[in-house]
């Protein structure tokens, strides 16, 4: 039997919710917080119906916390690499608005994904990949799922590779240990955000010291939460290079000074401060 009898070639993620065991456990007593993790849960299920409604031929499963999406090369045609990008920036954001966090990986190779059956070696590489690489609160991918994302076949119609490069870039960014991961902080369109890009920052830079104040007792989460922040000021520095390098800014607006965008930086020392404090006591 050939693979193609039930399996496709498909780009494939595996999402997770950040710390979503002790949400649960917190909301055991407390109906808003039930509330709040339900309604998390329902724009899980909003986001899969959505998608056989657009009928772009993606999959979409989704069980407790986790959300796998995929994109079959064969069904879905050009472009599958681009179009589950976009979403997953569009459903972290979404996240991140209401102070969650999101751990994944995104895979290419076979699976059989069918109303919410799924198995194969691209959901076995993507869980890998959120499970045992990701570490941290990113959606990660290897450079071999770019480098296929390019190859003529996966193209948005018949681009050039370094057109079609334009497409995926503005969505992913390299790390310092060298895995490529989704680049949700960058700014894109306007109606990725529910008020405004400027507002969506400030919520993150809030809930990041929050969680750097209340995990820092706890090391390994609190290193999760830090790294997050050292990727939020590369994005709030990038600005301030902006402004030194051609005197303007491309995202807080044109009258926004070096000095109130430096404002928006999180001071990392203070809260390694607490962290060894806490490690001394």
């Amino acid at each position: 039997m050939p693979k193609e009898e039930y399996y496709e070639k498909s780009f494939v993620a595996f999402i997770d919710i950040l710390g979503f065991k002790n949400i649960v456990k917190e909301s055991e007593d407390d109906i808003k917080k039930q509330e709040k993790t339900l309604k998390i849960l329902e724009s899980f299920k909003e986001f899969r119906d959505k998608a056989y409604e657009d009928n772009y031929g993606k999959e979409v499963s989704v069980f407790s916390d986790n959300i796998l999406i995929s994109y079959s090369a064969k069904n879905n045609g050009p472009g599958g690499l681009v179009f589950l990008l976009s979403d997953l920036s569009r459903i972290y954001i979404s996240l991140l608005e209401k102070g969650y966090f999101l751990r994944g990986g995104i895979a290419y190779d076979y699976i059989y994904h069918k109303n919410d059956m799924c198995f194969g070696k691209a959901l076995i590489n993507a869980y890998q990949l959120e499970s045992e690489i990701a570490v941290y609160p990113r959606i990660i991918l290897y450079k071999e799922v770019i480098d296929e994302a390019l190859k003529k076949e996966h193209r948005i119609s018949n681009s050039k590779e370094e057109e079609y490069k334009g497409y995926i870039e503005p969505f992913i960014c390299e790390g310092d240990d060298g895995y490529y991961f989704l680049d949700v902080l960058r700014f894109h369109e306007e109606d990725f955000y529910e008020n405004g890009y400027v507002e969506f920052m400030e919520k993150v830079k809030r809930k990041i010291e929050e969680n750097l104040e209340f995990t820092k007792c706890n090391s390994k989460v609190f290193q999760k939460y830090m790294w997050f922040a050292r990727y939020y000021n590369s994005i709030i520095n990038d600005e301030l290079e902006a402004i030194e390098s051609y005197g303007g800014n491309d995202v807080f607006g044109a009258n926004c000074t070096y000095e109130e965008i430096e404002k928006k930086l999180i001071k990392e020392k203070k809260f390694w401060s607490n962290n060894r404090e806490c490690k001394s006591e």
